[in-house]
């Protein structure tokens, strides 16, 4: 997404753009019936702050609120039996990043909601 975008890091803002493109379902845990995936991706995407593009080849580092975020994301993983972190580990972990829980709340997410059905699906 920060290909996409542009930006000269790695942010929150684009993992969770990149969950919501990888896995639409994922959107089913976060937006209510009045709303479809479309929507929060586009309202995800009017809250980035515009930056550089530069080509994919080009490694970029990791923001550090995406560096906690992971650490986050292998510590839900293992808490629930040991699992690979995968696409909701890593959403429970951004919605740990206040930036996201702004911009999420912003688009009507109830986030402890969406992380109970999150949980209660990998469970």
């Amino acid at each position: 997404a920060v290909h996409e975008h542009g930006g000269d890091s790695i942010e929150a803002e684009h993992l969770l753009l990149g969950a919501l493109k990888a896995v639409p379902a994922v959107g089913d845990h976060l937006i209510s019936r009045e709303h479809d995936v479309e929507w929060l991706r586009s309202t995800v995407e009017s809250d980035l702050r515009p930056g550089e593009r530069f080509p994919t080849s080009k490694e970029l580092p990791f923001g550090t609120l995406v560096k906690t975020a992971l650490t986050r994301a292998q510590e839900e993983a293992s808490a629930i039996a040991g699992q690979n972190i995968g696409v909701e580990h890593l959403l429970l972990a951004i919605f740990g990043d206040p930036r996201c829980q702004e911009i999420l709340s912003t688009a009507g997410v109830d986030v402890e909601a969406a992380s109970r059905k999150i949980r209660a699906a990998v469970q």
